[in-house]
């Protein structure tokens, strides 16, 4: 006799782990807007070393500091048994993961929550409900998920195809999304 075993709850951090080549570009770039911002704003005159030390340890708290910091104080996660405002979820149907995603539709970004369930993938968004409208793509009707390769710094593209249609969401979590979605859809 077999037993069916129970989905699991993800609930994926909203806060980004970023690699090493990402906390080093955002800390030269951090250190190098706060020293010229440093200079231009000075009433009194000092040495370039202290503008230079001034935005070389501004630029190293941002970068590295800052994400540490974000993730040390984060919320409380939960067990996945509360339920999105403004969705209804069908008895049977259970929230596998839910995270924080951008979908990119026209070239203009609406971050928002999405959510995989049993049935189907849900994304929503101050921005979509603003129109009464939630993104709804039942799992019968997705044909494909891909992770896709992006720019320089950011690499957390993935898509979701349905017949005539392609969706594009970023997520800091993007293997995670694609990994559970082909779960689902068996692939």
């Amino acid at each position: 006799m077999s037993t069916i075993s129970q989905p699991t709850f993800i609930e994926l951090e909203n806060i980004p782990n970023p690699s090493l080549k990402q906390k080093l570009i955002t800390s030269v770039l951090y250190g190098v807007i706060f020293a010229i911002l440093q200079v231009a704003l000075s009433l009194a005159s000092k040495s370039i070393e202290y503008y230079l030390l001034s935005g070389l340890f501004f630029g190293i708290f941002m970068g590295f500091a800052n994400p540490y910091l974000s993730r040390l104080f984060r919320s409380k996660k939960s067990n996945g048994d509360e339920r999105a405002e403004g969705i209804y979820f069908n008895e049977t149907e259970k929230i596998l993961v839910k995270g924080a995603v951008n979908l990119f539709k026209n070239n203009l970004g609406a971050g928002g929550e999405m959510y995989l369930t049993t049935e189907r993938l849900i994304f929503t968004s101050p921005k979509l409900r603003f129109n009464n409208d939630v993104l709804e793509l039942p799992l019968s009707s997705i044909e494909n998920v891909e992770s896709k390769k992006g720019n320089w710094l950011v690499n957390e593209v993935f898509t979701v195809r349905i017949p005539n249609k392609e969706y594009q969401f970023v997520s800091f979590n993007k293997d995670v999304w694609v990994t559970e979605i082909r779960k689902q859809l068996g692939s």
